[in-house]
């Protein structure tokens, strides 16, 4: 309620309850099911009654790693948890696949270097965004994917996206190998591209599915996703359920949203929305209370000597009191979250990071891929590797090898055979020395050090890479004090936390243009504003770094009575 007074986001007089809703799908006999859900509505609750009533070989399936991570914590004992390269890698395995043998390679970078064996195919440049948009709109008119699958035949590998196209364009002339699972449920359907919605195209055939999705929260069309499609499945083939009730975020969020949506409509954006119920829950009462209103925070400067927004930051977890740190902790989720862009997440990164070491979590630490030491091990294992002796020569490149890559795929010859056999020999005594150290046999400290000198790779760095001892532990966070995670808007999907702040809402940040605002940032602030689980900050500045800047038109799309005014400046008292 505002002011006594009912407004979107309340529900109606009279309003069913929340189990009713999800006993509407339960009940429903349909086998195609879609439920549109606003941000915190229970989906992944839904996913597990659903998955527990009808028992049987279950699967479910999305494309984002940190959601299958999630879903396999609440559905991993109801249902196989795949992504959608996964799925396809696993069943590429036991199908005969044109192409593949059943003990293919899967290796995500193969497509840092197929694209460009595709490319000389076809006599061109070929880029990897060119490839990855044959993949994801199914283009199977060009050349573009067909020259990238006969080259990655060659090899015997696949990677993300080309696994499922196989594994698509089989089952077009293999409908027996369509697997058949009792139910297959679909999270964030709102962000498939033509390659994802084709294979959930072949499972419908042969299992019931129930699918959720929001167009609200479509970030992906970086990946040629559209929500045009959860549109379509909701006006013809699927039935359409609903879940209402938002059990994350406070009453001021839900109210905001609707106010963003409005706004966003006047200015006919959003066209072809969804219309969806989002209602606030009673269950939210109490973090309502406590937190009314959405603070709306202007700093007067933001620059390197004098990072206002993060010192800003930094005092308001300074005061999260010790008993939201420790149900957080308890329950799964972090204290904090900031969203923003890039460059202003930096500042708030070195900031917080002086203060809470550890707690602060930004990108899931990745480890990086080594081509030469991956291609040894290949090698190690089959000396004629063909994928091996690729990788070996991306580290490095012999002379002339577009014309020995080309013949190698269009004769198909062994690439070792057709490389300098100086190159080959100095590269194999590395090969030897690599599968004396892999069976700890005894191994000269010369051709360690050789080897070495060759990977770039320190006395540490070596064991290491070729897995030999383990990776050291990452500091382990002090649970008295808050979990801290810094992200973009797009990764904040699937995440949520009690006090949520949005840094750079600045015209010409966010949005980049604010006379020609896109889809997409509208619903990345909707995205940002539903993490919230009790208290929500956005902060502008009136100078970002050097510049005179603008507070973004996106505080104009709520009403100012949602707002608590903030204003800091040198006088504010700030923590350093």
């Amino acid at each position: 309620m505002s002011n006594g007074q009912a407004e979107p986001g309340d529900p109606p007089a009279g309003a069913p309850g929340a189990d009713a809703f999800i006993d509407a799908v339960l009940e429903g006999e349909d086998p195609l099911q879609l439920v549109v859900a606003g941000p915190g509505a229970g989906k992944t609750h839904l996913f597990e009654v659903v998955l527990t009533s009808r028992g049987g070989q279950n699967l479910a399936v999305t494309f984002i790693n940190g959601l299958v991570r999630d879903l396999e914590k609440r559905l991993g004992g109801l249902a196989s948890v795949n992504t959608f390269h996964g799925y396809a890698k696993q069943l590429l395995h036991h199908l005969d696949v044109e192409g593949l043998t059943h003990h293919f390679n899967y290796l995500p970078e193969s497509a840092d270097f197929l694209h460009e064996d595709a490319g000389w195919l076809m006599g061109t440049d070929l880029d990897a965004k060119t490839v990855e948009k044959a993949f994801h709109l199914m283009q199977d008119d060009a050349p573009v994917a067909a020259n990238y699958l006969r080259a990655a035949s060659y090899y015997d590998v696949v990677s993300h996206n080309d696994a499922v196209y196989r594994l698509v364009k089989h089952l077009d002339d293999h409908a027996d190998d369509i697997p058949a699972k009792t139910q297959i449920v679909v999270d964030e359907i709102q962000d498939f591209n033509e390659l994802e919605m084709s294979l959930i195209r072949h499972l419908a055939t042969k299992s019931r599915i129930l699918a959720a999705g929001d167009d609200d929260q479509a970030l992906y069309a970086f990946k040629h996703a559209t929500p045009q499609y959860i549109r379509e499945l909701g006006s013809n083939q699927y039935t359409v359920y609903e879940l209402p009730y938002c059990f994350r975020c406070p009453h001021v969020i839900i109210h905001a949203v609707h106010d963003v949506i409005a706004q966003a409509k006047k200015r006919k954006l959003l066209t072809g929305r969804m219309h969806k119920k989002y209602w606030v829950h009673p269950a939210k009462n109490a973090d309502s209370q406590a937190h009314p209103k959405v603070r709306s925070v202007l700093c007067s400067v933001d620059k390197g000597s004098t990072p206002y927004p993060a010192r800003y930051i930094l005092k308001e977890v300074q005061a999260i009191p010790a008993a939201d740190i420790a149900q957080a902790w308890e329950d799964g989720y972090p204290s904090v979250m900031v969203i923003g862009p890039k460059n202003f997440l930096n500042r708030v990164y070195a900031t917080l990071h002086q203060h809470y070491k550890a707690n602060v979590r930004w990108k899931e630490p990745q480890d990086p891929f080594d081509y030469l030491i991956e291609g040894y091990q290949l090698i190690a294992k089959d000396p004629h590797s063909r994928l091996g002796w690729r990788l070996v020569t991306l580290a490095d490149p012999p002379p002339d090898l577009r014309t020995t890559v080309l013949t190698a795929l269009n004769e198909d010859k062994e690439l070792d055979g057709l490389l300098d056999q100086a190159y080959v020999t100095k590269h194999r005594s590395h090969v030897s020395t690599v599968r004396k150290m892999m069976n700890d046999e005894a191994v000269a400290e010369a051709d360690v050090t050789a080897l070495q000198e060759q990977a770039g790779l320190g006395d540490q760095d070596l064991p290491a890479a070729l897995g030999l001892i383990p990776k050291p532990p990452s500091p382990e966070a002090d649970k008295t004090l808050p979990e801290i995670v810094l992200t973009s808007f797009t990764s904040a999907k699937g995440l949520s936390a009690d006090y949520v702040f949005v840094v750079g809402m600045l015209n010409g940040q966010f949005p980049q243009k604010p006379n020609a605002i896109t889809d997409t940032e509208v619903c990345e602030y909707i995205v940002a504003l539903t993490r919230t689980r009790k208290q929500c900050h956005l902060i502008a500045s009136n100078r970002y770094a050097d510049d005179w800047a603008e507070p973004s038109i996106f505080f104009s799309f709520i009403k100012q009575s949602r707002f608590e005014f903030v204003e800091i400046d040198k006088n504010s008292n700030l923590p350093t």
